[in-house]
C-alpha cells in the first residue's frame, strides 16, 4: 500500500513490466522483479504458491501474450517453475539460496534478453 499499487495490473506493471516502475515511492523504480511469490494459508504458513500465476501467466498477458513467443521463454518458464520450491525452502530456513548464484544469474539474463526481444519486435 505504501507504493499505491492497487490491482493486479498495477502490481504487475510495478513489479514485474519490463518499464520502469511508476509509485508513490519515488525509490521504488530500482525494486527487482521478484523470483518466487506466495501467500499465506489459513495458518499464516506461506504454502500457496502464486509463482507461477504472477511470473509467467500475468507476466505474458501484460505484454498480450507475446512473450511466450521469444526464444527465451521456455527457459524462463521452466526456471522459475524449479527455482521457486528452492525460495520456499528459503523462507523456511532451510535451504541457503547464496548457494544458488548461477540460478540467479540465469534468471536475470533471462529477463534481460526477453525485454531486448521485445523490444526489437515492437
Amino acid at each position: 500500500p505504501s507504493l499505491g499499487i492497487v490491482g493486479l495490473e498495477n502490481w504487475m506493471n510495478c513489479r514485474v513490466a519490463f518499464e520502469k516502475s511508476k509509485t508513490l515511492d519515488p525509490g521504488s523504480e530500482d525494486m527487482i522483479v521478484p523470483i518466487a511469490i506466495f501467500a499465506q494459508d489459513e495458518n499464516e504458513k506461506l504454502t500457496i504458491n502464486r509463482t507461477e500465476y504472477y511470473l509467467i501467466h500475468c507476466f505474458d498477458k501484460i505484454y498480450s501474450n507475446k512473450l511466450s513467443n521469444s526464444p527465451t521463454w521456455k527457459d524462463w518458464s521452466t526456471l522459475i517453475k524449479e527455482f521457486d520450491d528452492k525460495c520456499l525452502l528459503a523462507f523456511d530456513g532451510k535451504l541457503n539460496l547464496h548457494k544458488y548464484q548461477s540460478e540467479f544469474i540465469a534468471l536475470n539474463d533471462l529477463y534481460r534478453n526477453m525485454k531486448i526481444d521485445f523490444e526489437n519486435k515492437k
